[in-house]
């Protein structure tokens, strides 16, 4: 029932499926469901093993340009966020990257850190700890300005590439017919427990920055996901069916 008491934990995948998933899936997540708020987020990284001979994000397209299809940039899954962001990047870059799909992010990561592919997409959240220990090198940041996690770490839109703001995000919806009164108490609440310092540092800790909203805003933004991500599946032409 529509009556506030069913939530769904919703990532970035979310507002991907519709485009991707063209026959299989059973729901559309803007008609489906109503936001109720944007709880964190974190960047996408774009991190290469050591020894791969680029420091920087232009030393990484270099790279790729000297040796179009030959560099293996591995993801979470055909279709995962960390697939469609490589896929942005070759757009924007005009590289030809070789695609090595994972089942998760975490066979990916480990295949970049033992040198059987030479780079990765991943959130930040899952690949701080082997950044700080020198297991991977973080090239680049998709976010809009330099996290706190690594600020060390450059971002595209520094680097010349203002679109690559690309962060795997986290937040609440209910069934489209929950009543508005409940969908605004539910947002003051989860608004009210992100704004703690507590939660802030709880969420910083596992790579993660509370990212705290209105329903409409959340509305919005997840509006603007779709539109890019069905934009950038058709220009691919990827899907699961």
């Amino acid at each position: 029932p529509a009556d506030g008491y069913t939530l769904l934990l919703a990532d970035a995948a979310f507002t991907i499926n519709s485009s991707y998933y063209t026959k299989q899936a059973h729901y559309d997540a803007l008609k489906s469901f109503a936001p109720v708020a944007l709880i964190a987020d974190t960047p996408y990284l774009l991190m290469a093993h050591p020894g791969v001979p680029a420091a920087t994000r232009k030393d990484f397209i270099a790279l790729a340009k000297a040796q179009p299809g030959k560099i293996n940039v591995g993801s979470s899954g055909n279709g995962s966020g960390s697939h469609l962001v490589g896929e942005l990047f070759k757009l924007k870059a005009g590289v030809n990257l070789n695609h090595i799909p994972y089942k998760g992010a975490g066979p990916s990561t480990a295949d970049v850190m033992a040198g059987q592919i030479q780079a990765t997409f991943a959130g930040a959240a899952g690949v701080v700890a082997f950044v700080k220990s020198g297991r991977l090198k973080a090239l680049v940041a998709a976010s809009a300005k330099r996290t706190a996690l690594l600020p060390d770490v450059p971002t595209f839109v520094e680097s010349g590439f203002p679109d690559m703001v690309v962060t795997n995000w986290y937040g609440i919806v209910v069934p489209i017919k929950t009543p508005q009164n409940i969908v605004q108490r539910l947002n003051a609440e989860i608004v009210r427990v992100l704004t703690a310092p507590d939660t802030k540092t709880a969420l910083f800790n596992q790579g993660l920055d509370a990212a705290p909203s209105t329903s409409q805003e959340f509305g919005t933004f997840m509006r603007a996901e779709a539109i890019k991500w069905a934009k950038v599946v058709k220009s691919v032409g990827i899907t699961a069916d």
